[in-house]
């Protein structure tokens, strides 16, 4: 089983929450989006998240936020 790692940097805030699900990874960065005023490119992440789950890519890292597939279970 793998999950996704959530990182977010802010002005002053940190957001960093695992996943186990590409649609629960996608909402964590819509929420974290919001409630830091962040402008994120969510059909870009949907993207990556899609290719993440496929296994063509492991790690993004873009701006502000940083995605990545590790093993285990959350």
């Amino acid at each position: 089983m793998r999950h996704y790692r959530i990182c977010i940097q802010a002005e002053r805030h940190e957001f960093d929450y695992l996943c186990s699900t590409i649609s629960e990874a996608y909402g964590a960065v819509e929420d974290a989006s919001i409630a830091f005023n962040l402008k994120i490119d969510m059909d870009s992440i949907m993207r990556v998240l899609v290719d993440m789950d496929r296994g063509i890519l492991i790690e993004t890292d873009r701006h502000h936020i940083r995605i990545r597939v590790e093993d285990g279970e959350v």
